[in-house]
Order: C-alpha cells, then sequence, then structure tokens
C-alpha cells in the first residue's frame, strides 16, 4: 500500500467516524435502540459466518443440541 492509499483509507475512517458522531448526538432513544439492535445483528452474521453458520442454521442446530442433550428435570 502506498501512501496515497494509506491517506485515503485513513481519510475514509475519519469522515466516517464523525458521521457515526453527528448520527449519535441527534438521534432519539428509539432511534438510538434500532441502531444498536441492528449493529449486534450485523456482528452476530459477522461471528457466524466465521464458522460457517447463517443464524437459522445456528438456531436449528441449537435446537438439535438441546433435544440430544436435554437440561432440566424433565
Amino acid at each position: 500500500m502506498d501512501g496515497r492509499e494509506f491517506m485515503r483509507r485513513l481519510e475514509r475512517r475519519q469522515q466516517l467516524h464523525a458521521e457515526q458522531l453527528r448520527r449519535r448526538l441527534f438521534e432519539g432513544p428509539e432511534q438510538r435502540r434500532q441502531r444498536e439492535a441492528l449493529e449486534e445483528e450485523v456482528r452476530l452474521r459477522r461471528v457466524l459466518a466465521r464458522i460457517g453458520y447463517t443464524p437459522e442454521e445456528f438456531e436449528d442446530a441449537v435446537q438439535e443440541f438441546k433435544r440430544k442433550f436435554p437440561i432440566g428435570n424433565g
């Protein structure tokens, strides 16, 4: 990566950070909850993608695990 590419990426990162700060300063409580929920979903999808699952496949695997290894008094 040359110096120009580095500076372009740095500038873009700074622009994104400033945009996020502006958005957070002027958003209402409901908008903040929606944004945080969306960010959490994106993080979850990234983690699941790293281990080779979609959210639906992961939920199926969890249910299968619970069926095979029941926990509790039942």
